[in-house]
C-alpha cells in the first residue's frame, strides 16, 4: 500500500494555521514569521494526527492534548500520537508503526513538532 504525499502547498497553509491558531502572543505583537501559499486551491483537513517529537512523555501528551483540543471542531478530528504510538521516556519512533498508523487511520494531515523548550514558571504579585 502506498503512502499518499501531501502537496506542499496543502502542508503549507496547515502550518500556517497551526501557528496562527496555537502560539500564543501578547496584545500588539506579532507572529515572527507566517506564510501562506496563494496558489492553493484545497480543502481543510478532516483528520488530523498530532505528533510532538522530544521531550518528557508527560510534557509531549500535555502539548498533544492541548493541540487537539485546539484543533478539534465539527468536521475536524485530531488524534494526539501518544494514544496510538506509545513512546515512554524519548524513545524514537518506529517509522513503520507510524506509516501503519497513518494508513489505516486514513489521515489527511500530520502536524509534527519539535519541543524546543518548556517553562514553567509562576509569578506572585
Amino acid at each position: 500500500m502506498k503512502m499518499r504525499k501531501v502537496h506542499p502547498g496543502k502542508l503549507a497553509v496547515l502550518v500556517f494555521a497551526v501557528f496562527a491558531v496555537l502560539v500564543p502572543t501578547p496584545a500588539g505583537s506579532n507572529l515572527p514569521f507566517s506564510w501562506k501559499n496563494p496558489n492553493y486551491t484545497g480543502g481543510g483537513f478532516k483528520n488530523i494526527l498530532v505528533l510532538a517529537m522530544n521531550g518528557q512523555a508527560s510534557s509531549r501528551a500535555d502539548f498533544e492534548d492541548r493541540m487537539v483540543a485546539r484543533l478539534t471542531k465539527p468536521g475536524v478530528q485530531a488524534t494526539p500520537s501518544y494514544s496510538l504510538l506509545p513512546r515512554p521516556k524519548a524513545t524514537p519512533i518506529n517509522m513503520d508503526d507510524l506509516r501503519w498508523q497513518v494508513q489505516q487511520n486514513k489521515f489527511d494531515a500530520i502536524i509534527v513538532s519539535r519541543i524546543v523548550k518548556v517553562d514553567k514558571s509562576v509569578k506572585y504579585v
